[in-house]
């Protein structure tokens, strides 16, 4: 290429070079953004995880209070409740012996 040549294409690529850059930009600045919405997404998932959890926690210490459990088994199970003076014995298979 000549010198005259180099001369009247330097404009174009010029501009050319700064239409790529400002398009490289506005895709970076995009990206960021949409990044930024995956976070607050990720962060309302998570929210709603940790409330589905302690949701499912208080359904379960309902389900297996004490009250409720001596209920359900003297109504449903026909089962007594323990004397003062009974002694449930439990079978252990350890190096203690249990002594009376």
């Amino acid at each position: 290429m000549s010198q005259t040549q180099k001369k009247t294409l330097a404009p174009f690529f010029s501009i050319f070079l700064l239409v790529i850059i400002s398009l490289v930009y506005v895709f970076v600045k995009m990206e960021t953004v949409r990044a930024g919405y995956d976070v607050v997404r990720l962060g309302h998932l998570q929210k709603m995880a940790a409330n589905e959890k302690a949701s499912g926690e208080l359904v379960y210490a309902k389900l297996t209070r004490p009250e409720r459990l001596d209920q359900i088994g003297t109504s449903r199970l026909a089962l007594v409740r323990a004397q003062k003076n009974q002694v449930v014995v439990m079978a252990f298979t350890g190096a203690v012996s249990v002594t009376q």
